[in-house]
């Protein structure tokens, strides 16, 4: 190489040589990513490393062990200068790691030549020869062997030059599949073989198969294996194949023959049956996704597999389980040729269902369970719910999923609407966790249909087994057409020695014509009326002429030891005292699933007892056993698989004694003691009495409030039998603080009141609860529906009922009977007569109630909190307590309640905190009592009543509140009606309106006055809470009334204010101011057009009891007019003198003086 630049050329170059491989030696650099390299042997377990290189890109790397580990070249030719040259590195930081070059002539015995190798520890690549003279004239395979003395490493090694590769036939190579003699091969097979690991490097691999125990014919040369044969092979042959490695030296000898057999042809022709010994068959598939039109596969599926027929057995038939929410499963057949259409076939198969891992019936709560059979006309491509040849479902199809036979049936279905290559498919579906079934396929069968009629019969005998004398078995029989034309049954008859033991049920009329397809069916029970094996014959006549087919008919009557079944039971009578016996004498004939739910506590031997209570009661005992894992089942039908009954009482237990203390009702039962096996059979003891419960029993609360205390009934404490009465107008009513029951309840009502109860949750009521409610008539009543149970409109039969929309802040007409009452909400009545009592029959309500959500108040702020109103219920059978704060849970509500008083004509209020009422409402609420709320803010309010809310209360509706301190009660009287007012001080209020203290004016309609005060920012209050005060407070007083009415007000509970307070009324209109401590009535006309705000009410200095300060005269100012009290001096002349604060007289007169007197 010359460096040169634009002055001249650099002198001076060194001129080194190089010399290449000659033509066929040995010289390998590793560069092939196939590894060992061609022609050359791995036994030492070496790699091919990227890692370290001498030249290119790859090296051949070995981990050393104490072993050596050889790396083999081709076999190559020794002359007298031949060497063996490599590069070779060691990158562990040791120097134990060793090479040794070695020789062989079989590849297989190896001998060193000369001193092994020891690598510098982490060196560079370095170079090594070895002479190979002493091995002149001979062939022979080399090798580079590694290990290790000492300490484990890594060697390298790369760019390896030898002597030229020893020109040699290949040796013969080992066929690797299809194995010899395999089966059902495809057509288009891949044949692979290896080739020898010495002789010659095979360039190419001759292939011959044919028909031939020594095949001749070439089918291909190829330069690699596998191979795939090419063109396809026939169907249902037996082929030979062998392959001769072969390179310019020469042919290989040939491998070992071998055979294969090419499956048969997968596409199906009729007729073929398909059972399920292995699964799938072959060229079967099975996939996931839902039936519909059209259907998607998402996935193979693994759903379907192989098991028992109807859970006999563990193999042989097609099986999928079909329930929770997963199965939408198919089984799908291999194409199938139908041919051109000008042979019409059927498609015929075996179909079970049981319970899932049982050979019992199958659960019968799949309503969503489905299967069916599909068909695809397109050789599977697509498939569609609209291509279904037959669907079983338990939702309205012909085929009832649930009526699939438990020990199988045949099923046939018709394909001569159909021709070319289809496939069909077998689908299976659950969508909700309730049945847990298994259904099985077997015999999948594909036929021409027969031209002419075929008498089929299924089943085709029926043996019955071991039947109860007196008890009956029977069996459908299925007489069918299964070809075409028109088969004629002429008569079935029951022939035989015992034909009187078997009855023949059959509504057909004869004769009966088939088509084909079509099917008759008839029964016969086996009713063996003594012991011993009976015999008889089904005949069935026809008009094919092929005389008379005979079902044969078998089975055994048996008696039973008495106390082995229901039909023969051993007799009980109670009470029962060591009443002792062993199941070892009586026999299994009941087990886990006769029963539901059931109970493997049944599958022992079984003893049967009867007994009959004729009242109810509380039974006592035990029944115990020597012997362990015990059950004892109380039951009033008999165990059977088709029906299983609940059991009434149920005990078992892993020991020895099952104790008794349950409430029974009045009947007759079964008592059946049995085990869990093992033991199969146990010794039993029975010790049970029933103490009776009282018919009925009615509450007089002789004693206290506890339910529990017999003295506080007529007739003893109630029991689960016991019809119960709660009449009204008692002082004490039934608590409950833990658990008891009855039959029947009613909770009574009368003109005196209502009965209460509070059940704290602990009532168990097993019949009917009814409370009822009395009402009296002319006037409206807001009411509750006090029980859950679905009440309509038909309760409040002959009155008016209206419901109130939160929505729309508006009554709403109730006039169908069959509307329902929710018991979440209030209703509004009106009975037309003079009184009734009205009943509701339903749930007790206990614990928790979330009433109907008030809707939100639509305007605030303003002079009234308008909207926002709902009316709402006391849902339990007892009162409830407003001031009992924990027993509510409110959400954006005022803490005011709202109840229309029908006596007065208006709505009364009450406020929890202030804890006053008007027109007789209060904190009590009765039962079956419906009450406003309102709601407070924009956001929806919300309450929930608890139990700490409940309280004994006997009131019809309306209960009157306490009055409390500094409270004065305005009422109204006119145009026979009233309203009231309350003002109140307290501590911590104010003139403004409060939600939590004041209560709004809730106007009510028709021709009732109306009674407010007025808030300064001119909010309208029936009941008005106001701050103390040194001052004199006037509240404005509102009055309205349609009409020209006499009007009387009465003033009340003066007496909560200090003596020496004075309060006042002044009349606008008159000009009267009248002291209400010496003038409680006060008398005037009304006219309808006269102003509301006719009157003020003027308190004089109220501080509170504890604080009152006497003074001998007190003046206040109020829109204009100045108001002098002076006590003393009333009737006196007096010269009264106005000051301005900078002195000027404003006023000045001679006045007689009243208390108070009013200077305008």
């Amino acid at each position: 190489v010359i460096p040169y630049n634009a002055t001249g050329d650099a002198a001076g170059a060194s001129v080194w040589s190089f010399t290449t491989v000659a033509d066929g030696y040995l010289a390998e650099s590793f560069e092939n990513a196939a590894f060992p390299p061609f022609g050359w042997a791995n036994p030492g377990s070496w790699s091919r490393s990227g890692f370290e290189t001498f030249v290119g890109f790859a090296s051949a790397r070995k981990s050393t062990s104490t072993t050596a580990s050889l790396l083999c070249t081709p076999m190559v030719t020794i002359t007298g200068s031949s060497t063996l040259k490599f590069y070779a590195k060691n990158t562990s930081s040791n120097t134990s790691q060793r090479i040794q070059v070695k020789h062989s002539t079989d590849g297989t015995t190896w001998t060193n030549i000369g001193d092994e190798i020891s690598l510098a520890s982490a060196g560079l690549w370095t170079p090594y020869s070895v002479d190979l003279s002493s091995l002149t004239g001979n062939n022979y395979y080399l090798a580079i062997a590694s290990f290790y003395i000492g300490s484990s490493g890594s060697v390298y090694l790369d760019h390896v030059i030898g002597p030229m590769i020893t020109p040699l036939a290949p040796n013969p190579v080992t066929l690797k599949s299809p194995a010899n003699a395999a089966i059902n091969q495809s057509i288009t097979p891949s044949l692979s073989w290896t080739a020898a690991a010495t002789g010659g490097l095979p360039t190419a691999y001759k292939i011959y198969l044919d028909e031939t125990a020594d095949p001749t014919a070439l089918i291909a040369t190829v330069a690699a294996s596998p191979y795939t044969v090419s063109p396809a092979l026939d169907y249902s042959t037996t082929y030979y194949w062998k392959v001769i490695a072969t390179n310019n030296t020469g042919d290989a000898v040939a491998s070992a023959i071998r055979s294969f057999t090419v499956e048969a042809d997968p596409i199906l022709t009729p007729p073929f049956i398909q059972e399920f010994g292995t699964f799938p068959p072959r060229n079967w598939t099975t996939y996931a996704g839902l039936l519909a039109n059209p259907t998607s596969f998402t996935s193979v599926s693994f759903i379907w597999t192989t098991d028992g027929f109807a859970n006999v057995g563990t193999t042989g038939a097609a099986a999928i389980s079909i329930y929770g929410i997963s199965p939408k499963d198919w089984l799908i057949t291999p194409s199938i040729n139908l041919g051109d259409g000008s042979k019409v076939y059927r498609l015929i198969f075996d179909l079970a269902l049981t319970a899932k891992n049982s050979t019992g019936v199958a659960q019968m709560t799949g309503t969503d369970d489905k299967f069916a059979v599909v068909i695809s006309t397109d050789n599977g491509v697509s498939w569609s719910s609209a291509n279904t040849l037959m669907l079983w479902d338990n939702a309205g199809s012909a085929s009832v999923y649930n009526a699939i036979a438990t020990t199988g049936e045949e099923i046939t279905i018709d394909l001569s609407a159909y021709s070319g290559i289809v496939k069909i498919g077998f689908y299976g579906e659950s969508t909700i966790t309730n049945a847990a079934n298994d259904l099985f396929v077997d015999n999948v069968t594909v036929e021409e249909i027969p031209s002419n009629p075929v008498f089929a019969v299924s089943p085709e005998s029926k043996v019955y087994g071991t039947i109860n004398v007196g008890e009956s078995s029977a069996q459908t029989f299925t007489i069918s057409n299964t070809g075409l034309g028109t088969l004629g049954i002429t008569e079935v008859t029951l022939n035989g020695t015992n034909a009187d033991q078997f009855t023949l049920s059959d509504l057909n009329t004869y004769p009966v014509s088939l088509n084909y397809g079509e099917s008759m069916t008839i029964d016969v029970s086996f009713e063996p009326i003594a012991d011993g094996a009976k015999t008889a014959s089904l005949d069935i006549s026809d008009n094919l002429g092929q005389g008379i087919h005979n079902v044969a008919l078998s089975g055994t009557g048996y008696t039973p030891p008495q106390g082995s079944v229901c039909s023969n039971p051993l007799t009980l009578t109670l009470p029962a005292t060591n009443v002792t016996g062993n199941t070892a004498n009586y026999g299994d004939y009941y087990s886990s699933t006769d029963i539901s739910p059931s109970s493997p506590y049944l599958n022992g031997n079984d003893v049967v007892y009867q007994f009959i209570l004729p009242n109810g009661g509380l039974l006592e005992g035990t029944i115990t056993t020597t012997n362990s894992y015990i059950g004892a089942f109380i039951l009033a039908d008999c165990p059977n698989a088709t029906t299983p009954p609940t059991p009434v009482i149920q005990k078992t237990s892993s020991g020895k004694i099952l104790n008794y203390s349950n409430d029974i009702a009045a009947g007759t039962y079964f008592l059946i003691i049995a085990s869990f096996p093992s033991p199969q059979s146990i010794a039993y003891t029975i010790n049970l009495s029933l103490t009776e419960y009282p018919a009925a029993s009615t509450w007089t609360g002789s004693t206290d409030n506890d339910w529990h205390t017999a003295g506080n009934w007529n007739n003893g404490v109630p029991g689960f039998t016991t019809d119960v009465i709660i009449p009204a107008g008692l002082t004490n009513y039934p608590t409950l603080s833990s658990a008891g029951t009855c039959n029947d309840l009613l909770i009574a009502s009368t003109a005196t009141g209502t009965a209460s109860l509070l059940d704290g949750g602990f009532l168990t009521v097993n019949g009917d609860a009814t409370i009822q409610r009395y009402i009296n008539g002319g006037g409206y009543h807001n009411v509750s529906v006090p029980l859950a149970g679905g009440a309509t409109a038909a309760a409040f039969m002959n009155s008016y009922l209206r419901k109130f929309n939160a929505l729309g802040q508006a009554w709403v007409n109730i006039t169908a009977p069959g509307v329902a009452l929710n018991e979440n909400e209030g209703y509004l009545i009106w009975y037309t007569g003079s009184n009734t009592t009205y009943e509701f029959t339903g749930d007790l309500i206990s614990g928790n109630f979330t009433v109907a959500t008030p809707a939100a108040a639509s305007i605030f702020n303003a002079p009234n909190y308008i909207g926002g109103y709902n009316l709402v219920p006391n849902p339990y059978p007892s009162a409830i307590d407003w001031n009992a704060a924990s027993g509510f849970t409110e959400n954006n509500l005022f803490e005011t309640i709202w109840i229309f008083n029908r006596g007065t004509g208006n709505y009364g209020a009450y406020v929890r905190a202030a804890g006053s009422g008007t027109n007789a409402v209060s904190n009590i609420i009765p039962v079956g009592q419906s009450f406003f709320v309102q709601a407070n803010t924009a956001g929806v309010g919300s309450m929930t009543i608890n139990q700490a809310a409940r309280t004994h209360s006997s009131n019809d509706l309306l209960k009157d509140g306490n009055l409390t301190a500094e409270l004065l009660k305005l009422k109204v009287n006119a145009n026979n009606f009233s309203d009231e007012l309350i003002v109140q001080f307290s501590e911590g209020s104010s003139m403004a309106f409060e939600g939590n203290r004041d209560a709004q004016k809730l106007r009510s309609p028709g021709d009732a006055p109306q009674l407010y005060s007025l808030t300064p920012e001119g909010t309208e209050l029936s009941i008005n809470t106001i701050p103390f005060s040194n001052e004199t407070i006037i509240i404005p007083v509102g009055f309205e009334l349609a009409a020209n009415e006499n009007a009387v007000f009465n003033f009340t509970n003066l007496e909560s204010f200090d003596p020496n307070i004075t309060i006042f009324l002044e009349d606008l209109l008159s000009g009267e101011m009248i002291d209400v401590r010496e003038q409680q009535v006060y008398t005037f006309m009304h006219d309808e057009g006269n102003e509301a705000l006719r009157f003020r009410l003027h308190f004089k200095s109220v501080v509170g009891v504890d604080e009152q300060q006497l003074s001998a005269y007190q003046v206040w100012s109020y829109d204009s007019k100045v108001y002098i009290s002076i006590p003393a001096l009333t009737g006196d002349k007096a010269l009264i003198q106005l000051i301005d604060v900078q002195g000027k007289v404003v006023y000045e007169g001679e006045h007689h003086l009243s208390n108070p007197e009013i200077i305008n």
